[in-house]
């Protein structure tokens, strides 16, 4: 994925900004919704900061790390209602990991979910900058 980090065009995206590219670029919207109707996987309206319930009963916040897990590691974390193993699990590699040290798609993509919801807090997004100011 070719990533604009700022050229004599003009500076680079904010980071949720460049998180819905990326996300329109891997396909993510084929199984994600971000008008809140639901898909084959989570909307992601409202999605950051809100209780996510587990397959196995629990409740957990859906703060960073839970994102970041959900991407990276998608058979860690089932969702219930949602099909087991539908998430494809070649983003971790795509995302994280030697080639993508910074995490910058990674960020992006989880400011962009933050910018979808209105319970965007400091635990809920990442620990980089975005150009929103929150």
């Amino acid at each position: 994925l070719p990533l604009s980090t700022g050229t004599a065009e003009g500076p680079a995206p904010s980071l949720h900004v460049l998180g819905a590219q990326v996300s329109q670029n891997m396909g993510c919207g084929a199984c994600h919704r971000v008008d809140g109707t639901r898909g084959i996987g989570p909307t992601w309206k409202n999605l950051a900061g809100y209780p996510q319930k587990l397959s196995d009963g629990t409740t957990v916040d859906a703060n960073y790390q839970f994102l970041r897990e959900a991407i990276l590691d998608p058979e860690h974390l089932q969702l219930e209602g949602f099909p087991h193993h539908e998430m494809p699990t070649m983003y971790g590699g795509m995302l994280s990991g030697p080639a993508h040290s910074d995490e910058r798609e990674l960020n992006a993509i989880i400011w962009y979910i933050n910018s979808l919801s209105d319970r965007s807090t400091p635990a809920s997004r990442p620990p980089v900058p975005d150009a929103l100011g929150k």
